[in-house]
């Protein structure tokens, strides 16, 4: 009864690298029943990884992706790990597509980089197309540093995690790093069932061969409860690539719902907003400024804040004394609520690009 009124997450698959077979042949069956090994570039196939001493052993740069498992929607992907050695780099893919036009590219989807740079620290991204990470993706305060002078076989458990709009990355019993995707992936407009949608899951490393091992994986998926937040369909019309049917649902929603949950009118106008942003449909921007409360309770507040964020950065883009004027007088408030804030840096490298604009 509780898991259909909150919902609650179900296991998906659970594979135990120390019950593999044990006979080369009926091993790699095993494997390439419940996994695809593809090259860096994910487009060619590979030999099955190497099983050894009850541990997949994980090659430099190689993909493995889950073969029978695919989810759209909350994830929860369970490594138990051994990691002989400095480690460098070891990426879990959820909610992705297995498409890179470069294979160093992160996958579109929700990505982490565990122990990146020398187990310096690590990245979390989202993007909705294959790109490179950036100074935003990275932890500022990783777990991954108690690796750095790691020599000795160490047994770990990393746990990546997508709920809503809240992705997070834990290490052990550490504390979960934790950021928030306001916007939802967007799709290619008119995909459908046979192409390829954001649903993958999978991972890869940069270390050297053995440095990296897998005693297990498990993934989980959320099952929703039996009323299900009503903006699920605005999520599914924008990963679709129907963007102003997204945003159209969205604000409906929030009309909807206006008098009954801002835990559902805030969010649902954030992402409409944001969409609308995208799109530059400045008439769906304005009516989500009207329906947006001035103020919400505390857990919603990251939703208002980066809407100012992304108003304040249209007003700098449009030019004019007044308006730069108005967005500079903002920069204040929004690093108070939002001391990561790019707001500064994305107004700059938009002054560039029109210096570096040919007229």
């Amino acid at each position: 009864e509780q898991q259909k009124q909150w919902g609650g997450w179900t296991e998906e698959i659970a594979a135990d690298f120390a019950k593999a077979p044990q006979t080369p042949e009926q091993q790699e069956r095993w494997l390439l029943e419940q996994f695809d090994f593809q090259n860096r570039s994910s487009n060619a196939p590979v030999k099955a990884w190497t099983v050894r001493d009850g541990t997949l052993v994980l090659p430099k740069h190689e993909w493995c992706w889950l073969r029978n498992v695919h989810i759209r929607n909350d994830t929860r992907v369970v490594l138990h790990v051994r990691i002989t050695g400095k480690p460098e780099a070891l990426q879990v893919c959820l909610n992705a597509k297995n498409k890179l036009r470069d294979w160093n590219h992160n996958p579109p989807g929700y990505a982490c980089r565990f122990a990146i740079w020398s187990a310096s620290t690590d990245a979390v991204s989202q993007g909705t197309v294959d790109a490179p990470s950036d100074f935003n993706d990275l932890v500022v305060s990783s777990a991954a540093k108690s690796f750095a002078n790691n020599v000795g076989p160490r047994d770990a458990t990393l746990t990546f995690q997508r709920q809503g709009e809240k992705v997070s990355l834990t290490l052990d019993d550490e504390p979960p790093y934790e950021v928030s995707f306001l916007t939802p992936l967007i799709g290619a407009k008119g995909a459908s069932s046979d192409s390829v949608e954001f649903d993958r899951i999978g991972l890869r490393t940069w270390s050297q061969d053995g440095v990296i091992a897998l005693r297990s994986i498990q993934v989980f998926r959320y099952k929703l409860a039996e009323q299900a937040s009503p903006d699920i369909t605005g999520d599914a019309l924008a990963e679709a690539g129907h963007i102003d049917q997204a945003v159209e649902k969205f604000i409906n929603v929030a009309r909807d719902y206006r008098d009954v949950s801002e835990a559902i009118t805030v969010p649902a106008l954030t992402k409409a907003y944001l969409l609308a942003a995208d799109r530059g449909d400045a008439r769906a921007q304005q009516e989500c400024l009207q329906l947006l409360p001035k103020q919400t309770r505390a857990d919603l507040t990251g939703h208002l804040h980066r809407v100012d964020e992304v108003s304040t950065f249209l007003r700098w883009k449009k030019g004019g004394a007044d308006r730069r004027r108005e967005a500079i007088e903002a920069f204040p408030r929004i690093f108070a609520a939002t001391p990561g804030t790019r707001i500064a840096v994305d107004c700059l490298e938009q002054e560039r690009d029109w210096e570096d604009s040919p007229l």
